[in-house]
């Protein structure tokens, strides 16, 4: 099994940004709450999704689709929530 934290390391070299998981709407911060939550699914998608799409298409499409029991919010560069109409592409091009 895969912890969340590896997970999420995984998650921005494929896709090129951070998240922050959340549950119940509230963000898992701390490596403490990430490593008591446990694991998150396998991020079976071997490209990053397109920039065209938005940070509400790709947190609907991948993210929750594998993790139904989680959130997420996509991080800008600055390290701020991405707004749900966001480009992918505006999202990376912050980094």
């Amino acid at each position: 099994m895969t912890m969340m934290l590896t997970r999420m390391e995984e998650i921005f070299h494929r896709e090129g940004f951070w998240i922050e998981v959340t549950r119940n709407g509230k963000a898992l911060t701390n490596m403490r709450q990430l490593r008591k939550s446990g694991v998150l699914n396998s991020y079976d998608f071997k490209k990053k999704a397109k920039g065209t799409w938005t940070v509400d298409r790709w947190k609907r499409d991948r993210f929750e689709a594998v993790n139904s029991n989680y959130s997420c919010n996509v991080l800008k560069g600055d390290g701020k929530v991405a707004a749900a109409q966001t480009t992918l592409n505006t999202v990376r091009d912050s980094y």
